[in-house]
C-alpha cells in the first residue's frame, strides 16, 4: 500500500516550441552538412571528365555558394523591414 503523502514524481513537461525548434535546428545542421559536403566533391573534381559535366558541376558550385549569400540578404531585408513597422 502507498502512504498518501508520498509524491509521485512527474516527468517535467518539454515546451513543444522547444521541441519543435530542435527539429527544425537539427534538420538545418543536415542540410547545411551535405551543401559543404557537396561543395568539397565540386571542387575536388578530377580534371579529365568531359567539358559538358564541367560545366554542369560549376553551374552547381555557383548555386550552392550564392545560396549562403541569398539566406543572409534575406535575413537582413527581412530584419530591416521589421524594424521599420516597430
Amino acid at each position: 500500500m502507498v502512504p498518501e503523502d508520498s509524491k509521485v514524481q512527474k516527468k517535467p513537461e518539454v515546451c513543444h516550441y522547444y521541441v519543435s525548434y530542435c527539429i527544425l535546428y537539427a534538420f538545418y545542421c543536415r542540410v547545411a552538412a551535405r551543401m559543404a559536403h557537396r561543395i568539397e566533391i565540386l571542387n575536388n573534381l578530377p580534371a579529365n571528365i568531359s567539358p559538358e559535366l564541367k560545366l554542369q558541376a560549376e553551374i552547381e558550385l555557383r548555386a550552392l555558394r550564392v545560396l549562403n549569400f541569398q539566406r543572409q540578404l534575406r535575413s537582413e531585408v527581412s530584419q530591416f523591414l521589421n524594424q521599420e513597422i516597430d
